[in-house]
């Protein structure tokens, strides 16, 4: 009776009862799926693991390992394959001028193996291999070039060539995250990886053995049997390390006994030396009174460059505090006739961009573009990349400058030459820069003048900012420039007067050296 009632309610709610069955047989072969995802990805990753034959452990030492350590590993009964290698961090540069944190490894390797996805290997000691993981393909392509540098030493201490070409594109079980790990370098991220000819290396020590262990490639990567297997070959590794360093802490033992028996050798040779030099140093007292004559005419020289070199300093700071008096009258007046009280650096920031965004109306009336705004900031952005350029060498050579200023070896003639270059190289520079601000705020007002309007109001615009200074927009942006330029001239002045008081302070020295000779002569 219950079946009957059954099979009457199924017939009567037919499609409820067949809506409520497919939600089931969905809804199992959903769950079906996910239960079965983790098992099939997880011996996809082990399979790709074997293939490539990744690494079970992974020993690195700061010392380095020779080929006796890496024997010793070999012969551990438990240790199936054993690949030592040498890597070195470093840093890249890219076509774009972008630094990025880059391990460079050995291309030849029986573990740890990549899949070359694109291009070929490494023919030649210029070229390398580029992993594909969490980089800019735009920019990391075939063909493409990276220079290789460290910052606190020279980058031929540790691989033969510095830069090369990008041959090859390849992926790695080794590094599949997207974090690759922390480098050498200031503990700092990996950003790429990248494998040379084994010949790039200059090392002749090992930086890493790769290891894998009898029974693991039979054991699926994610099992608790592998992990078992871990900890047990990661204790026997741990204690074989333990006594292979004694090994090595003995042999590096034995190297500086050598080493302090080679120093003590040097030690009585130097005594030897330091003898025959007091020997040496006797018969030099004999010429004392030569050299005594020769300190006499010295000082005579040096006196008459003090005097030379005081009468520069007079001279110089006479033309200084003239210059000095009129600029400042001069900026003081503009700052009165301001009629919003700002100082001259506000000025002239203002004129500068009012100017440039008169002759940018200029140019924008005169176009036949259809969309002549927007050619115009193009143009302003391609005007502002090739300025960024020169200013990173003017800022290269500023610094080379100021060191030969500052270096007290260098020559009067030397510094003074510097000095004159160096205005020229802060003049260009400040130019530069206020050109750089001028035209962002430049390309802000185009951009503003853009959404507001169609172009058919540039004329209004262009009578607005001569309006704004009386029609004398060119004759102040003039006025402004030139007082700016003039006051950067005066601190190159003033920085002449710097070195020449240094100098003067310099030959003083010198002076009261040559007296102090004669006396003790």
């Amino acid at each position: 009776m219950f079946h009957l009632d059954t099979l009457r309610l199924i017939k009567r709610t037919f499609n409820r009862f067949f809506s409520l069955l497919m939600i089931v047989l969905i809804g199992v072969a959903f769950m079906m799926g996910l239960l079965s995802s983790r098992p099939i990805m997880e011996q996809s990753v082990d399979a790709y693991y074997d293939k490539y034959h990744l690494q079970d452990f992974q020993i690195y030492s700061s010392y380095g390992f020779d080929e006796n350590d890496v024997k010793a590993i070999r012969e551990l009964d438990y240790v199936d394959r054993c690949f030592p290698s040498r890597m070195v961090d470093v840093y890249s540069r890219d076509e774009n001028d972008n630094v990025n944190v880059t391990r460079v490894e050995e291309v030849s390797r029986n573990m740890n193996q990549f899949e070359l996805i694109e291009g070929r290997l490494p023919q030649n000691d210029s070229e390398l291999v580029i992993v594909a993981n969490n980089m800019n393909l735009d920019v990391y392509r075939i063909g493409s070039h990276l220079e290789l540098f460290l910052d606190d030493r020279d980058i031929h201490d540790s691989l033969k060539t510095a830069d090369y070409t990008i041959v090859g594109i390849a992926k790695t079980p080794s590094y599949m995250a997207k974090a690759l790990g922390t480098s050498n370098l200031k503990n700092l991220e990996l950003d790429i990886i990248v494998y040379v000819n084994s010949d790039n290396f200059l090392s002749d020590y090992y930086t890493t053995v790769y290891i894998t262990v009898d029974d693991a490639a039979d054991l699926d990567n994610f099992s608790q049997a592998y992990a078992e297997l871990r900890d047990i070959r990661r204790d026997d590794l741990q204690t074989f390390a333990n006594r292979q360093q004694d090994t090595l802490k003995d042999r590096l033992i034995g190297e500086y006994r050598d080493k302090i028996a080679e120093g003590e050798k040097e030690l009585n040779e130097k005594k030897e030396e330091g003898q025959k030099q007091l020997d040496d140093a006797r018969k030099q007292l004999d010429d004392a009174r030569i050299q005594i004559i020769a300190a006499q005419t010295q000082m005579e020289t040096l006196q008459t460059a003090l005097s030379t070199a005081n009468t520069r300093v007079r001279t110089l700071q006479k033309q200084y505090d003239s210059e000095n008096t009129r600029i400042s009258k001069e900026i003081e007046k503009i700052e009165k006739a301001d009629k919003q009280g700002r100082n001259f650096e506000a000025i002239l920031a203002e004129t500068t961009s009012d100017y440039a965004t008169y002759n940018a109306l200029l140019r924008l009336k005169e176009s036949s573009s259809l969309s002549p705004y927007r050619d115009s900031i193009a143009r302003i952005e391609r005007e502002n990349a090739e300025r960024r350029n020169t200013l990173n060498d003017l800022y290269r050579r500023q610094s080379s400058l100021n060191a030969i200023i500052e270096d007290s070896s260098a020559s009067a003639d030397q510094r003074q030459a510097a000095i004159e270059e160096l205005a020229n190289v802060n003049s260009q520079i400040t130019s530069l820069e206020n050109e750089l601000q001028v035209n962002e705020l430049l390309i802000e007002n185009l951009k503003e003048m853009e959404n507001q309007s169609s172009g058919s109001n540039i004329d209004q615009l262009i009578d607005d900012l001569q309006k704004k200074y009386d029609n004398h927009l060119e004759a102040q942006y003039i006025n402004c420039i030139s007082l700016a330029q003039d006051r950067l001239r005066l601190e190159t002045t003033r920085e002449e007067i710097r070195i020449a008081n240094e100098a003067i302070n310099r030959v003083n020295r010198e002076i009261s050296s040559s007296a102090s000779e004669i006396e003790r002569g």
